[in-house]
């Protein structure tokens, strides 16, 4: 199968723009990632600035990504069962190892075991409206998941919003 340079091209710019959000968590504590205000009182350019990563970024770049993902694997299905399902196993083994080894907050495990859940989805589908059917239950499931856990926490979650000096410092020296 000859690669397609378009959609390669189009996800090396998806790879970038996540460089880009991900390069505030690589240096700063969690928190910061998520609350602009985590040091204390910011500046409006500070804000402006989240606020542009946040949205250009996180809108764009991962659904982009997402996206490419799925058109990957749905133009992979032609090459066979045992092919993908190594390919993808593969990546959860190297998402496992990169995650424990080098950094929490890598994404490859949960594109492969994603990867794994849709490949059989879509193999085992019946019709197009069983499969959609099936997106809609999925994305209704994961959506009362977060809202019950939104529900059921604590305090706990304003620790990760506004880090104290004892998290920061176990961050900064525990990351690898």
């Amino acid at each position: 199968m000859e690669r397609n340079v378009t959609l390669d091209f189009v996800r090396g710019v998806a790879i970038l723009g996540i460089l880009l959000l991900n390069i505030s968590a690589f240096g700063l504590p969690k928190a910061a990632y998520l609350n602009p205000a985590w040091y204390g009182a910011i500046t409006p350019q500070d804000a402006w600035t989240w606020a542009f990563l946040d949205l250009i970024g996180q809108v764009k770049f991962l659904t982009l990504f997402a996206l490419l993902f799925g058109a990957g694997l749905q133009m992979l299905l032609p090459r066979g069962r045992r092919w993908i399902q190594s390919r993808l196993t593969l990546l959860v083994l190297l998402g496992f190892i990169h995650g424990l080894l080098f950094w929490d907050g890598d994404i490859l495990l949960a594109y492969g075991l994603v990867g794994l859940i849709c490949w059989r989805l879509v193999r085992d589908a019946p019709s197009v409206k069983s499969l959609f059917n099936t997106g809609v239950m999925l994305y209704l499931v994961g959506l009362g998941v977060l809202l019950l856990l939104g529900l059921i926490s604590d305090s706990q979650t304003s620790r990760a919003w506004t880090p104290d000096a004892s998290a920061i410092l176990y961050e900064k020296y525990w990351k690898l």
